[in-house]
């Protein structure tokens, strides 16, 4: 057995499930099939997908099924199919033997009732992830010393040559340079 399973959400309550048989888990991420550069920093290039719990289990019914404190499997099952069905309901917290998990939400359920193994049940929770927001304040701009309409007067523009003689001088003194450091 895998222990007990508690599913809360604060305004509806918490259901427990005892008859777990098996709780599995799978963590995956969203790896770029892309190329990147040499050296860049991966971590926009890989994606934490949201964690997936499945849990399996199975209801029984009261060991006298005549008696009139017997307990119906309808109820435990029908608060499942409830509050899968209940769009925007979110399990704050499913506490388990490995953890507590929050922002859960059941995608999945699946049940069967055989006369061997009675009622199975299959809940698929998974963790939705929840973005963070931020604000950036820019502060107002510096006033310009431009005035609209303002007559800035005519710009001429003007050559600027290049004396090849001078950058062959400055090359033919770096090259002595580093002559003198390697001797």
């Amino acid at each position: 057995m895998a222990g007990h399973i508690t599913l809360i959400n604060p305004t509806l309550g918490s259901l427990v499930f005892d008859g777990v048989v098996r709780v599995g888990f799978e963590e995956s991420a969203r790896v770029t099939q892309h190329p990147i550069e040499d050296g860049t920093t991966i971590t926009d290039h890989v994606q934490a997908e949201p964690l997936p719990i499945i849990i399996e289990g199975a209801v029984s019914q009261s060991p006298w099924p005549d008696s009139p404190n017997a307990l119906s499997l309808n109820p435990s099952i029908d608060a499942v199919s409830w509050l899968r069905s209940s769009i925007g309901v979110l399990l704050t917290v499913v506490s388990l033997r490995d953890g507590t998990f929050t922002n859960m939400a059941i995608q999945r359920f699946s049940h069967e009732t055989t006369k061997v193994t009675g009622k199975r049940f299959s809940v698929e929770l998974i963790q939705i992830i929840i973005a963070a927001t931020g604000v950036t304040i820019i502060p107002p701009s510096a006033p310009s010393s431009f005035q609209a309409g303002e007559d800035v007067g005519s710009q001429a523009m003007t050559e600027v040559g290049v004396d090849e003689s001078s950058q062959a001088g400055q090359a033919q003194s770096i090259i002595q340079a580093i002559k003198g450091l390697m001797s």
